[in-house]
């Protein structure tokens, strides 16, 4: 039987997955602003523990700003 916290992640595959720096996942998880552990001097991260972060994160429902062709013309002298 497999354990819910069996399967990990690494520095580099958080990164990816959510195209940020490796070192900004390093500063999260140093700041305890992610779910992590440190194994051997690296940070690791359960797979479930991910899953159920971007499952509750809160998402912003601000609107994107709209810009017209005009507004921008006047910004590219």
């Amino acid at each position: 039987m497999e354990n819910r916290y069996s399967e990990m992640y690494t520095v580099r595959e958080i990164a990816k997955r959510f195209k940020v720096h490796p070192y900004t996942v390093r500063r999260l998880a140093r700041r305890k602003e992610i779910p992590a552990f440190r194994f051997g001097g690296q940070w690791r991260f359960y797979k479930a523990d991910i899953e159920q972060l971007v499952r509750t994160y809160p998402v912003s429902t601000k609107p994107l700003p709209v810009f017209s062709p005009l507004d921008i013309s006047s910004h590219l002298r």
